[in-house]
């Protein structure tokens, strides 16, 4: 295996061995857009193994290492790996370091550092317990000593923290400039949507915000706006970001429902259905939300509802829109079969038809899979088990996995050589082209 890899790394890249020979009908319009093709697999533009390119791919020196890999997605240019949580080596995806290797670290496994326009904070590996603003130009600044801990940035602000009596931390925000930020506002760090974000985005003008209570043990959420200023006092145990200025929150009581940017109750789900949960009702896309696939007769529907609670439509096993559009399958009365197909939802009371223009033709391989997720860089993705990886192994011999593209337009990915000896892991650019690969085994 390591005579195999160095002979890679040299530029041989056995490209025609190592390169999966068979087509992906579904892939470029799938990595690209979300889109469905044609199920033409002569089409040239539709079939797009994953594959090395000699003097494009980089073997990362220590790929062959027996290391578990933690691999940050890849931001303004930059991406971290790791081998415990804690410790990064920040790298540039066109080669090279920033401070060298294991040069940064965070306080602890549960932030995943990410460097955005702002730049990142971390501490130097060393005993001096000191934080740095890195830039992604690699410029380095020492924040102020007083702060002992901070967040990534997201969207233009990051929460640091000051030590205070005994082992608690008081957590408050500071802007790109390191200036405080919201002053006033105490804050804790909150794992906050699918992203992971530490801290949450700011959508719609609106910023979701977690503020403990006195004790700091407990907290609520509300929101304030691009000023800093609170506008709907915290007072929710959850919510989600406005969308379409809506957004779902759940009350300490476990009701939940959606409020407009004024913090107006407006659609309550559980009036059309007691029996749901928040997790089945999507966030609203061109005002309509989505709640999941639920028995209607002999058939299963998703139901589209308006930010007043009107229904709108249904669709057989429905996604959520996306931009618009969905996911659902019709039915070919003539093969009695099911089959995948894009959906534009048109309003509409009578329930599901399928002569009515919803049919667009679908690939088998995508949306047969399940629900579609969207990424950050607006791919859809397709699992049976909705996780942060799609599988598309088990319908060809050898086995790869996709994970989630950033707005830098890489993904992590995993493929196996045609003879099943030796697995690469590294990140792929959206044409399936391996920029870098950082494990081999």
């Amino acid at each position: 295996m390591m005579m195999k890899a160095n002979i890679l790394r040299k530029g041989m890249m056995l490209v025609g061995a190592l390169t999966l020979s068979f087509s992906i009908a579904h892939a470029t319009d799938w990595l690209e857009k979300g889109g469905v093709g044609k199920q033409d697999a002569s089409e040239a533009s539709l079939q797009m193994p994953l594959h090395f390119e000699a003097g494009y791919t980089q073997f990362l020196d220590d790929s062959e290492d027996a290391d578990t890999k933690i691999v940050t997605p890849v931001s303004c240019g930059v991406y971290g790996i790791s081998t415990d949580g804690t410790v990064y080596t920040l790298r540039y995806i066109d080669g090279g370091t920033i401070g060298g290797k294991n040069a940064w670290k965070v306080a602890d496994f549960t932030r995943i550092p990410r460097m955005e326009k702002e730049g990142l904070i971390m501490y130097k590996n060393d005993n001096t317990q000191q934080l740095y603003l890195i830039k992604p130009t690699g410029a380095v600044e020492a924040l102020p000593k007083k702060y002992v801990n901070a967040t990534n940035f997201v969207d233009g602000i990051a929460a640091v923290a000051t030590a205070t009596s005994g082992y608690a931390l008081n957590w408050t925000f500071i802007d790109r400039s390191l200036k405080p930020f919201a002053p006033g506002v105490v804050t804790q760090p909150m794992q906050f949507g699918k992203n992971q974000f530490t801290i949450a985005p700011l959508r719609g003008s609106m910023r979701a915000v977690y503020v403990p209570n006195e004790n700091g043990f407990d907290g609520s959420w509300g929101f304030m706006n691009g000023l800093g200023k609170i506008v709907i006092k915290p007072q929710y145990r959850e919510v989600r970001s406005f969308s379409d200025s809506m957004a779902l929150v759940v009350e300490k009581n476990d009701d939940f429902y959606f409020i407009d940017v004024t913090g107006r109750k407006c659609f309550e789900p559980r009036k059309v259905d007691e029996n749901i949960f928040p997790s089945s009702v999507s966030d609203y896309d061109g005002g309509l939300c989505t709640i999941a696939p639920m028995e209607i007769g002999d058939n299963f529907y998703a139901r589209y509802y308006t930010t007043s609670g009107k229904l709108s439509g249904v669709a057989l096993w429905g996604s959520a829109l996306h931009n618009g559009k969905g996911y659902m399958r019709f039915i070919d009365e003539a093969e009695n079969e099911e089959f995948p197909s894009v959906l534009i939802i048109q309003p509409s009371v009578e329930g599901y038809d399928k002569t009515k223009g919803m049919r667009i033709e679908a690939d088998l391989h995508t949306a047969m899979w399940g629900t579609p997720w969207y990424d950050e860089a607006d791919v859809a993705h397709f699992s049976e088990t909705e996780t942060s990886e799609v599988g598309v192994g088990s319908h060809y011999c050898f086995p790869w996995t996709i994970g989630a593209f950033s707005t830098d337009g890489y993904a992590p990915a995993t493929i196996v050589s045609p003879n099943g000896d030796v697995t690469f892991e590294g990140l792929i650019d959206r044409q399936g082209k391996f920029r870098v690969v950082y494990k081999v085994y």
